[in-house]
């Protein structure tokens, strides 16, 4: 059945203490994108009017009884048109109704009203593609002629509205999401040795020295597996509903299902797993190279100063000038209309996103906040959100080709805005450029790691929540988040994953869009510019034409789900992480090729070998050409110290010791 418009209209609508430095940055002027209409409202003006959905059933109704008859062309095209206006307007509510409530989910009103904005939202969306459907297969097919691409129409032809049962069904998904909504923000309790704690009271605790570190994670995982038994169950239910879901859509999984019309992704969950399996044996690794690292430089004042509302956007202001007319362009409107919220509140529900409110063209930035840095390098990924949103052509029927091409908007940006740390937190900028690194090598592990975990929760008939929790711990081990020898036979941790419940099959978008979002980065260390504007280049593709691979291909840059990639990704890390660890030589000298020591004659296994570096090598390829991974670096290293002096400098004729190892 073809319902991916709808599934991606809904999906689409809820995405996504310092001063500034002096700086007279000069606005650098490009053009990329393509001009669009914004409204001049400023966000708290806009109102929430509840969607009357019978009337816009009775208007399309009315544009419906005319399109057999020719003659009334033109009739035709206005009724689409208002019907457009109507199926804007709803999702326009929708949005509102949501941002209203993660303004403030203690309202019972703001709840109320997002749940009917959302069904309404879905009804008339469903009625307007049902419309043009019926306008394309008539006598008045030629009025939607240049509103309706050809390969739109294609698929709009064959469009089926949805049923009773699939209305019913999103209904029964909607009310299990609220539930975990709902569930998952209450503090859960434990019992530990007589005494009952919540993470809060465990935390307090702690920091009053009162518990050992020991007792501290005790006493954590014995609350996380409290609410790991409250909402896995509530899990199994939504587990259960998508399989009915995806029986309903003739579909033989969900996870076909998802990636095909949810998130409309150009890979299937099978062709996937090769990029699980490339994640684990090339990036994982890394996470915790980088996580040691982060903790090594961290500085406590950078990581917990104050970025909220205003201060974060003041830091960018410059910096976003710096890198494109452009992009300054939007973020100006976002400030000057006040569509943003990311300060603090009592009330706001955790949540971090941006969005669109389509009826304005005005895209709306949302965040909770941390208290730490998080806050700081949010901002700078919502607006990678939020400047697509601005740059996006409003029309009805334009949707995006894949998710993932909308994280590599936010995560690139993330990425490239890392060249200015040094200059906004002097010394500290390696350690806030590390904490991103750590972050971005953490979406691909992560994402990977979940995809995995719900496609086995998925594929598994009858699953239980032990299951779940054994096979969670199981890929820990092998992504490397925790000890291969760690004594846990499961783990809970899953269930605070919200995505897991809300958007099923939506993690993996973090992993290989991160993975893209890096080969900006990579060229902007060749040369900054040519990063950033690989970068608008590919955010100014027009979303409905290029599918996530597509996209990077049609720019002249590799899949990042390609095998060769990853392994070409892990030896780049390796360098720029060897170049945090040891500084340059202020003068390196080429050393003189030193004479090759004779081979013995015929042993039976030779203790040393010998390689001749040539163009191009690090001890990371020299590595995975003998060892197969890159991570045997370090033996190559230590049995050369006499001639690398610097394991990230080594030299064309060199001649290295290769030893044999078990």
């Amino acid at each position: 059945m073809r319902k991916r418009w709808l599934a991606l209209l809904l999906t689409l609508v809820m995405l996504l203490g310092l001063s500034v430095p002096a700086l007279a940055a000069e606005t650098r002027e490009t053009d990329f994108f393509t001009d669009q209409w914004h409204s001049d409202m400023n966000y708290e003006d806009m109102e929430y009017v509840p969607v009357d959905t019978e009337a816009a059933l009775a208007e399309m109704e009315a544009t419906r009884a005319l399109v057999e008859d020719e003659a009334n062309k033109d009739a035709v095209l206005e009724g689409f048109k208002a019907a457009c206006d109507l199926s804007t307007n709803a999702r326009t509510m929708y949005t509102l109704a949501s941002i209203r409530y993660s303004q403030d989910y203690t309202s019972e009103e703001n709840f109320t009203n997002m749940v009917e904005a959302q069904q309404a939202a879905m009804i008339v969306g469903d009625a307007l593609y049902g419309l043009a459907r019926d306008i394309l297969n008539s006598t008045c097919a030629s009025a939607l002629d240049g509103i309706v691409t050809e390969e739109d129409a294609e698929y709009l032809r064959d469009y089926e509205n949805m049923t009773d049962e699939e209305l019913a069904m999103q209904a029964e998904i909607t009310d299990l999401e609220n539930e975990y909504q709902n569930a998952a923000y209450v503090p859960y309790v434990a019992v530990v040795d007589g005494v009952e704690w919540t993470d809060a009271s465990a935390e307090e605790a702690y920091y009053n020295e009162e518990i050992s570190y020991d007792e501290y994670i005790e006493i954590t995982r014995a609350v996380a597996k409290e609410m790991n038994a409250v909402l896995g169950e509530i899990y199994l239910r939504i587990v259960d509903a998508h399989k009915r879901e995806a029986v309903i859509e003739e579909y033989e999984s969900y996870a076909d299902y998802a990636y095909e019309n949810v998130y409309n992704r150009d890979y299937t969950p099978l062709e996937i797993r090769d990029f699980h399996a490339a994640v684990k044996e090339d990036v994982a690794p890394f996470s915790d190279v980088l996580y040691q690292l982060f903790y090594n430089l961290v500085d406590i004042d950078v990581y917990y100063g104050d970025y909220t509302g205003d201060i974060a956007l003041d830091i960018m202001d410059p910096y976003i000038a710096s890198m494109s007319s452009e992009l300054y362009e939007s973020f100006n409107y976002m400030r000057d209309h006040h569509l943003y919220d990311s300060g603090y509140s009592e009330t706001k529900d955790g949540s971090g996103f941006s969005t669109i409110l389509s009826a304005y063209q005005a895209p709306f930035f949302f965040n909770t906040p941390t208290g730490t840095l998080y806050d700081l390098t949010t901002a700078v990924h919502e607006f990678g959100h939020y400047n697509n949103f601005y740059w996006t052509d409003g029309s009805w029927y334009n949707g995006s080709k894949g998710y993932d091409i909308d994280e590599v908007h936010s995560q690139g940006l993330e990425l490239l805005f890392t060249e200015f740390y040094p200059e906004i937190f002097g010394d500290s900028g390696n350690f806030v450029t590390v904490y991103i690194l750590y972050n971005m090598v953490s979406a691909i592990v992560e994402g990977s790691l979940h995809d995995e975990l719900q496609q086995y929760a998925f594929e598994t008939e009858g699953v239980t929540l032990q299951q779940i929790n054994e096979k969670y711990c199981q890929l820990c081990k092998e992504y490397g988040v925790v000890s291969e020898d760690d004594e846990r036979t499961e783990m809970y941790g899953w269930v605070e994953i919200h995505h897991t419940f809300d958007r099923p099959f939506y993690y993996i978008s973090y992993a290989t869009s991160a993975a893209g979002a890096l080969e900006f980065w990579l060229a902007a260390k060749e040369d900054y510019f040519t990063g950033v504007d690989d970068y608008l280049r590919f955010t100014a593709q027009k979303m409905d034409e290029y599918g996530f691979q597509e996209g990077f291909e049609a720019i002249g840059m590799k899949s990042p789900l390609d095998a060769e990639y990853l392994d070409a990704l892990a030896g780049e890390l390796y360098a720029i992480i060897m170049g945090f660890l040891s500084p340059a030589p202020e003068e390196p000298e080429i050393p003189e090729e030193p004479e090759v020591p004779e081979e013995p004659e015929a042993p039976a296994e030779p203790e040393l070998r010998y390689y001749t570096v040539v163009a191009g090598d690090t001890l990371w390829k020299i590595s995975k050409l003998y060892y197969g991974t890159g991570f045997m670096w370090g033996v190559i290293y230590e049995a050369n110290t006499d001639v690398i002096r610097n394991p990230r400098m080594i030299y064309v004729g060199q001649t290295l010791v290769i030893p044999y190892v078990d």
